[in-house]
Formats: structure tokens, C-alpha cells, sequence
């Protein structure tokens, strides 16, 4: 998926009112997470900085959190 194609979906989903489908989506985008992973993301462990990814028998930690919590900051206070 392109970049353009990516915004596009993030746009048409908040155009909708479907702003965790955009959140979704966007955090998909930014870190290269697989779509099962994202229950890994919540707003606890977002706040913190540190995503612990256990799935399908591999660990991994994700600390690029930085730019989810400046997207969702709104929804974080």
C-alpha cells in the first residue's frame, strides 16, 4: 500500500466518524505491526512508550511510540 493510499483510508475513516478505524490503521502504518498485533497498543502501555509484542511464539518490544502518542494525545488525557 502506497503512502497516498494509506492517508486516503485514514481520511475517509475519520470523514465517516470511524476515528479508532483511523487510529488503527495509522499505528499499522507507522510501525509495520501485523493486524493481530494491534491489541498490543492500548492506551497504558502507549502512555508508557513501551509495546510488548508477544504473537505467534516471537517477543518483541516496540518503543517507536512516540509518534502515536503525539497522534492520540487528545485521547489520552
Amino acid at each position: 500500500m502506497t503512502e497516498k493510499e494509506c492517508r486516503k483510508l485514514i481520511v475517509t475513516a475519520i470523514a465517516e466518524g470511524k476515528e479508532q478505524l483511523a487510529l488503527c490503521i495509522e499505528t499499522i502504518a507507522c510501525t509495520g505491526i501485523q493486524i493481530s498485533e494491534i491489541k498490543y497498543f492500548t492506551v497504558e502501555r502507549v502512555k508508557v512508550g513501551k509495546i510488548e509484542i508477544y504473537n505467534k511464539g516471537k517477543y518483541r518490544k516496540d518503543f517507536s511510540a512516540e509518534d502515536i502518542i503525539k497522534e492520540t494525545s487528545f485521547l489520552l488525557s
